[in-house]
């Protein structure tokens, strides 16, 4: 929304009776998820690693969204680099992207992930990888209200989203109460992911709109969830492990929120034109299964 149009609408609802207004002020905003990026420790950094980490997660952040529309074109399909830009929030060491669902955001960090294993191994890039060394980011997903003005979002969940990683001082991956709450009332929990094929997100009412139509151009919608689903202990979804355990609660503003931590493993072969006859195989752990609790504080 232009800011001269939002400043309109405020001065309507500041007019109103306050429980008119209150209720009105949420026909401006949206339900999103925030995925929160941030750098392990970059504070720690030498003053040369600290001007080069940017820089490479520049780098990385494009080739993920290039290996979305590539890998996951079933949720990513029409998904581009300006759209990824719009949605994105920068930090310099990391920052917040605005995304459909917490599924979304969950490939976008295990895409990401990847991407910092294989730069971790210095084969990405060799120079800045002897500069920067090991670079760890952890991640926090949150799920709540957003507003738009003149093209930049604002609201709870960014400020939640900012808290939890604020207060982790491991390099977790971390879930509110609301995102944890999406995969429990959309597909029974987390964890029923490694049964899950994209066959039963289809068919499923709560699910099927995160998938873009299908293509009779693509060949594979998805490496991370495979085609048809199995019964489980016939795994063939390239997540092969997820554990998720409540560790905390919160005070945020004026709510008590639970927290959660989630670690999970994936598979991913990437083929180059170089790697074909002998593609790069990679075992990705996220998050880990440290379940202290967090420093939290009242604010």
């Amino acid at each position: 929304m232009k800011v001269d149009d939002f400043g309109r609408e405020l001065r309507r609802l500041m007019d109103m009776p306050a429980k008119r207004a209150a209720k009105d002020c949420e026909d401006l905003y949206e339900t999103k998820t925030v995925l929160g990026i941030d750098i392990y420790k970059y504070s720690k950094y030498e003053l040369l690693p600290q001007s080069v980490i940017p820089y490479i997660f520049h780098r990385i952040i494009y080739a993920v969204v290039e290996d979305l529309q590539r890998y996951e074109s079933g949720f990513f399909r029409d998904y581009t680099k300006r759209d990824f830009e719009k949605a994105f929030i920068g930090t310099g060491d990391g920052g917040y992207l605005i995304l459909d669902s917490p599924l979304h955001a969950l490939l976008f960090a295990i895409y990401l992930a990847s991407k910092m294993q294989i730069y971790n191994t210095g084969k990405l890039t060799p120079r800045e990888y002897k500069t920067t060394g090991e670079i760890t980011y952890r991640y926090a997903i949150t799920l709540g209200r957003l507003f738009q003005l003149e093209g930049n979002w604002f609201g709870p969940a960014i400020i939640t989203c900012s808290r939890i990683l604020s207060v982790d001082k491991l390099n977790r991956f971390l879930f509110d109460e609301n995102a944890k709450e999406w995969f429990d009332e959309k597909i029974n929990g987390i964890e029923t992911l490694l049964s899950l094929g994209l066959n039963n997100l289809r068919t499923n009412s709560a699910t099927k709109g995160l998938l873009a139509p299908k293509s009779a151009h693509t060949k594979k919608e998805s490496i991370m969830i495979p085609t048809e689903g199995n019964d489980p202990g016939l795994l063939n979804s390239n997540i092969l492990n997820v554990t998720i355990s409540k560790i905390a609660d919160m005070d945020v503003k004026n709510d008590t929120i639970s927290i959660y931590s989630l670690h999970l493993q994936v598979y991913i072969v990437y083929v180059t034109f170089e790697t074909v006859d002998n593609p790069e195989k990679y075992v990705i752990s996220i998050g880990n299964l440290n379940v202290a609790g967090l420093e939290t504080d009242s604010r």
